[in-house]
């Protein structure tokens, strides 16, 4: 059931019930008055008629018909009252609503305790006039009892009031049930709207999927209301703040609710470290609720756009170049310096070939960004003493179509990067690289013949593995999975006689439409 219907039920039933429970009490309060309204009509007339001195003396001087007479005009003036009985001490009547019923005696068998004990009592038992509620009061002359009289009221007609106002609560009952029902659906329509429409059980999935979300989530967020205080912040923002001072967030809270608008990739210095801040503020039809920020560590924003972009490879093969071309220069120099002029010529010779060399004449490598990374790797793996070649037939567009350059770099240069550490010093470890790019992808292959994976090769390429020596940097690999993941790509890792070999197929086209030719 829906909770609109729920609570519209819920808020029925317990005013039904509240209002069956009241009526109940009212309806038993109004019966018991009833009953002693009629009770009391009864004691009063029956109590007259008993100390009436026409009624003692003829009574007692056995004169029915004066007796009857003075009951049927007394009778005349009382509404309440079905029937009035004058009867001697044998129970001979000498009155009654039915004159045949004069001098007979009195039906019902009730009438013997007033005979006998002359008490006054209430009584209910069949008379010829059918049920009724009788008072008995005994009848006095001259300090001796000579008969008694009884008043009555047929049951039927009590039962016939206390049905009126049985009937009269009852349908008041369902009126007022039947109204509640518009307050109880705008009630329950109002709180529906408060909760957006969700029904409880899927507030309480939204509730915990936001809460995964909100602690599992690696951006800092705080939650700051209106007066300033934090009501809320997850472990990123924790670990992200740990002891830092807090005044400059709540600065940027009270500048976000005053402006109306959100602050987006503001740096600001928490004492302890760098953060970059976006600041959401909350509105309630123009009331401030309060405010959401969200941070990262700057340094690890810079990190992490580093390693995405490919630019600490560029800078690392830069760096190789440039040592590379210092020490060149350093030994041109010392040649010039002992006037060795023909010994520098012959070096300047032999680095013209190195270089002629270094450019990959084997190699079609049209894409500049990625022959300046290999030419940095080349150097670096002359340095640790590891040969680095291309394998003949390699070949780069300019253009990649929709993969770009800098996921090119990433996956190249980490690969060649991870071989490179896996190699030792010396010329017998060597690595080869093989692209080949067409219409359609791009293949990229990485031979090395260094240190052999020694654990689950699935592992090295999750977040924080790394295959150097327990290690646990690896982030290298992690980012070339995630790009060939980007680009619908493929990988195999083989390792076999001394050799491991990582070989990726990305595509340039749509992820759909792909094939895997080896």
């Amino acid at each position: 059931m829906k909770l609109e219907n729920r609570i519209r039920v819920y808020i029925l039933t317990l005013l039904t019930l509240s209002l069956v429970i009241t009526s109940g009490l009212f309806i038993e309060r109004e019966l018991r008055l009833i009953e002693d309204k009629v009770q009391g009509n009864l004691k009063n007339v029956s109590s007259l008629f008993a100390r009436d001195p026409f009624i003692q003396k003829n009574l007692y001087e056995k004169n029915p018909d004066l007796i009857q007479n003075y009951v049927e005009r007394t009778m005349e003036s009382l509404e309440e009252i079905d029937l009035i009985v004058v009867a001697d001490m044998y129970g001979k009547r000498f009155s009654h609503v039915n004159r045949e019923k004069v001098g007979k005696y009195f039906v019902g068998g009730d009438e013997k305790k007033v005979i006998e004990t002359g008490e006054s009592y209430f009584s209910k038992a069949k008379g010829t006039l059918g049920i009724s509620i009788r008072r008995f009061e005994p009848v006095e002359y001259r300090g001796e009892q000579v008969g008694f009289v009884t008043v009555g009221k047929l049951y039927w007609k009590i039962q016939k009031v206390k049905r009126g106002v049985i009937v009269y609560f009852t349908s008041a009952l369902v009126m007022v049930i039947l109204l509640s029902f518009i307050p109880a659906s705008t009630l329950s329509q109002s709180i529906k709207k408060e909760l957006k429409g969700f029904e409880p059980n899927e507030i309480g999935k939204i509730y915990e999927e936001k809460k995964t979300i909100f602690e599992s989530i690696h951006e800092g967020i705080v939650a700051i209301d209106q007066k300033g205080k934090i009501t809320r912040m997850n472990r990123a923002a924790e670990s992200i703040l740990n002891d830092s001072r807090l005044d400059k967030l709540k600065k940027i809270a009270e500048e976000t609710i005053e402006k109306k608008h959100g602050i987006y990739d503001r740096e600001i210095d928490l004492q302890k470290k760098k953060v970059f801040i976006n600041s959401i503020p909350i509105f309630k039809d123009e009331i401030p609720l309060g405010v959401v920020l969200t941070m990262r560590d700057s340094e690890e924003v810079n990190k992490r756009a580093k390693e995405i972009t490919g630019f600490s490879q560029l800078i690392d093969s830069l760096r190789a170049n440039i040592h590379e071309f210092k020490n060149k220069l350093h030994v041109i120099l010392g040649l010039l310096e002992l006037n060795e002029v023909d010994e520098a010529i012959k070096y300047i010779s032999k680095l013209e070939d190195e270089v002629g060399a270094s450019r990959f004449e084997n190699a079609d490598i049209n894409d500049s960004i990625l022959l300046a990374l290999l030419t940095g790797k080349l150097n670096t793996a002359m340095e640790k003493g590891v040969k680095l070649k291309l394998i003949k037939g390699t070949y780069l567009m300019s253009d990649h179509g929709r993969i770009s350059t800098s996921d090119l770099v990433i996956i190249v240069g980490n690969l060649i990067e991870n071989a490179l550490e896996a190699c030792d010093r010396s010329m017998r470890n060597g690595i080869e690289v093989y692209l080949k790019e067409s219409e359609d992808d791009i293949l990229i292959m990485v031979l090395d013949t260094g240190r052999p994976i020694a654990f689950d090769v699935e592992k090295i390429f999750e977040k924080g593995v790394s295959s150097k020596n327990g290690n646990t940097r690896g982030s290298g690999l992690a980012l070339v999975k995630e790009k060939i993941d980007l680009y619908g790509g493929e990988m195999q890792v083989n390792q076999r006689e001394g050799t491991k070999t990582f070989k990726i197929r990305i595509y340039k086209g749509d992820i759909d439409d792909k094939s895997y030719n080896s």
